[in-house]
């Protein structure tokens, strides 16, 4: 079995996503990966850069993508520090040549895989939870269709409660960590829901706009995953992190995080005060 995983960055995220492609691979070198790349404000040495690194791994093909070929501002959504790289996510099939697809991982830039990758990948949805949420205009999900499950897999957010309650939502997952169902996305025609949520509603004002049109746009197709897929640097905080996942707080509870913290499979370094575990000050807890 051949894995896709798609990343989307700019020139400024190069070395990340790189990092990311090792964690992978190390951790699965018997495994085979295509690996698709959309670039943006990529330079020649960029390029260079990424192909000098991973061709030192023999389990790995990959491809870049021009961010520029297909024309996504025409959907309105607001860019992401001055780029619409993040939003290219929504639109992989523009992209992509997806027939022999059968699933696509897409991963954040800084994300780091501790973990044999097929523990996500041979997952039984069934075991887990459908999302449930009030839609962008008020009307209420529960997923009752099972076709509807496994189509969009990801892990919930650390939200507050009440802010999602404020937006309409009970539920709120995290974008940086994708795993879709190529067959069931393409026949579902998502991208076209997603592009007739965009063109029917005021997402001007969304605050991380992929994930924002994901949450509100697409809810009823979205699977749950376990935290361990997602696990971010809140989790480490020593003493902090059970008031930081107070029960009735946020949308995961500290005794819901806790077997998940003891067998990560991903993380994904965000947030935290937008200090990073490479930075000098080295605060971040990872």
């Amino acid at each position: 079995m051949t894995i896709n995983v798609l990343y989307t960055i700019n020139g400024k995220y190069k070395n990340l996503m790189l990092a990311s492609c090792i964690s992978m691979l190390i951790n699965n070198s018997d495994k085979a990966f295509n690996i698709h790349i959309i670039v943006s404000d990529f330079t020649k040495f960029d390029y260079d850069f990424c192909e000098n690194v991973l061709k030192d791994y023999k389990n790995v093909t990959w491809k870049f993508y021009q961010l520029e070929s297909f024309d996504i501002r025409k959907y309105g959504i607001p860019d992401w520090r001055e780029s619409q790289i993040a939003n290219a996510r929504l639109f992989f099939q523009e992209y992509i040549d997806l027939s022999g697809i059968d699933k696509l991982l897409y991963l954040d830039a800084d994300t780091m895989l501790n973990d044999d990758i097929n523990k996500l990948y041979s997952i039984d949805i069934s075991e887990y939870e459908y999302a449930s949420s009030l839609d962008y205009m008020g009307s209420f999900f529960i997923h009752e269709n099972y076709c509807n499950a496994g189509v969009l897999n990801a892990s919930l957010d650390i939200s507050l409660k009440r802010r999602l309650e404020k937006n309409g939502l009970s539920q709120y997952f995290n974008s940086g960590v994708l795993l879709f169902d190529i067959q069931k996305w393409v026949s579902e025609d998502l991208e076209k829901q997603i592009a007739d949520f965009c063109f029917l509603h005021d997402i001007s004002r969304f605050r991380l706009p992929d994930q924002d049109v994901l949450n509100y746009g697409l809810t009823e197709y979205i699977t749950k995953l376990p935290f361990r897929y997602n696990i971010n640097p809140y989790a480490f905080l020593g003493k902090t992190t059970k008031f930081y996942f107070k029960e009735g707080k946020r949308v995961m509870a500290y005794k819901d995080i806790t077997s998940d913290i003891e067998n990560p499979i991903i993380y994904h370094l965000y947030g935290f005060s937008k200090v990073k575990p490479w930075t000098v000050t080295k605060t971040n807890p990872l």
